[in-house]
């Protein structure tokens, strides 16, 4: 009787080991991504206006759906799409204007999305300002 338990334990671990894993839902899930998610735009003017590109990415295996965009003050945003397939990417295109602003800037952008590890990322844009 022992020796017919070793053998159910044995056939218990290793069975799911040869017929493989199935992906747990976070590695088959969308995983957002950015490979520069931090901007820092240095010494502008207050006439100056800044543009940047962030890539967004999806490095998981299913769509990533952005669902809103949270811009800060003075920032508007431009996305290509906001359905991202697996193992592609998206634009999120911005301008920010330094009008009315001087000093250090630390503002952020914040992507809600379907990714269910992170699914407020956030985008850092610092520099500072100066008078004209």
């Amino acid at each position: 009787m022992a020796m017919k338990n070793i053998i159910i334990a044995c056939l218990m671990f290793f069975l799911p080991v040869i017929h493989g894993w199935p992906q747990s839902p976070v590695t088959s899930s969308p995983r957002i991504a950015c490979a520069s998610s931090e901007l820092n735009f240095g010494n502008k003017s207050q006439t100056n206006i800044v543009h940047y590109s962030f890539i967004i990415k999806n490095e998981g295996q299913s769509p990533l759906i952005i669902s809103r965009i949270h811009a800060c003050c003075g920032a508007n945003t431009r996305l290509t799409t906001n359905s991202v397939p697996p193992q592609t990417n998206a634009v999120l295109e911005m301008t920010l204007s330094l009008s009315g602003r001087t000093g250090p800037m630390h503002k952020s952008i914040y992507i809600h999305s379907n990714d269910p590890v992170n699914p407020i990322y956030q985008l850092k844009i610092t520099g500072n300002v100066a008078a004209p």
